[in-house]
């Protein structure tokens, strides 16, 4: 200030520029704590992804709006891709249909550290998920796989020859599965649930066709007989359900029913487009018939055709039918990442991983 009581244009000028220094660190400042902030939101929002991901189960019916949003299918002439329910012995299950492309996932590695894809068939009432391994096993690598009427081979009461007889447990193929479970799948036990397959081998009345003496099982009566398109999750026969509890598997491995096959978009002898259907022959554990039982025949299992179809067949002339993998992830497997699509299978939070 000069000694006229005025301030000197250089102390005014030295306000301003710490005036100025204040305003630029205090933009710096905050622009510092905003560029902080928004990765304070992005992490928590990634966070929250995660978390939301949660249990397979439920990210697979949230990405379809819910529980009650899905419909009962009541018409399987028709495919309408998607995700449906029906009931089965455990509850409520929730199972895709059609060609759908939202289904993958990526779950292990194989015996030689390559990734293993499945597609998911359904939740299982008890909150289980069956899902089918994405390739059939190389059928020429197996005399069990590759002759397929060995599958039907059981050992008669007197231990001197073998006839047709339709269980799955002692079957080569079981035996087949069980070492490819041993090479591929030990390591994953934990994630593992040990929910029944069911190997219907139950006996109709009905004789099929008409007139004859047949001995069909009740799956004929459910997917063909009269047209009839009524699968079912259900297994009616105790005999019939395996699981390692139960004793009669020594792994929680099987294939797939033929009922799954039709609630996912299958039909008796009629070519169709759906996710299961990859160019290749293969087999369910399903029974059609015991005709040998009586004497007048085979027994006949039910089968996939390359072009989806649903077939039955003894085995005879179906040479290179091969088997496709089937096991329960337990209920509590959490998503990792993924939206289960070809691009972005889902992955599941597994021990060990990062």
């Amino acid at each position: 200030m000069n000694n006229k009581g005025f301030i000197s244009i250089s102390v005014v000028y030295s306000f301003f520029l710490v005036f100025l220094a204040i305003i630029v660190s205090i933009i710096l400042i905050y622009s510092q704590r905003r560029i902080l902030l928004n990765e304070v939101k992005k992490d928590i929002r990634e966070n929250l992804q995660i978390s939301a991901k949660g249990y397979l189960n439920d990210v697979i019916l949230a990405s379809y709006g819910g529980k009650d949003n899905l419909e009962v299918v009541t018409d399987f002439n028709s495919i309408n891709d998607g995700l449906y329910k029906a009931a089965d012995e455990s509850g409520m299950s929730y199972y895709f249909r059609g060609k759908i492309d939202n289904n993958y996932l990526k779950f292990g590695k194989d015996k030689n550290g390559k990734d293993m894809y499945w597609r998911i068939v359904r939740i299982n009432g008890d909150e289980s998920i069956k899902i089918i391994y994405e390739y059939s096993l190389d059928n020429s690598s197996s005399q069990n796989i590759k002759n397929g009427l060995e599958y039907n081979k059981y050992l008669d009461e007197n231990g001197n020859y073998w006839i047709d007889f339709n269980k799955y447990d002692g079957s080569f193929i079981e035996k087949t599965l069980d070492t490819w479970y041993e090479d591929n799948l030990r390591n994953y036990s934990k994630y593992l649930s040990d929910y029944f397959f069911c190997n219907d081998c139950e006996e109709s009345s009905i004789k099929y066709p008409a007139g004859s003496n047949n001995l069909i099982y009740k799956s004929a009566e459910r997917l063909l007989i009269y047209d009839a398109k009524n699968p079912t999750f259900g297994c009616s026969q105790n005999v019939d359900k395996l699981s390692v509890s139960r004793k009669n598997l020594k792994y929680p491995i099987g294939i797939i029913t033929a009922d799954e096959v039709m609630f996912a978009g299958g039909l008796y002898n009629t070519s169709r487009d759906y996710y299961l259907v990859d160019g290749t022959v293969f087999w369910t554990m399903t029974g059609y018939d015991n005709s040998a039982k009586v004497g007048i025949g085979d027994a006949d299992l039910w089968y996939v055709e390359s072009d989806g179809s649903l077939i039955h067949s003894d085995g005879l002339g179906r040479l290179f039918n091969s088997v496709r993998p089937v096991v329960n992830l337990a209920r509590h497997v959490r998503v990792k990442i993924g939206d289960g699509t070809i691009d972005a299978p889902y992955e599941l939070s597994l021990d060990g991983e990062e």
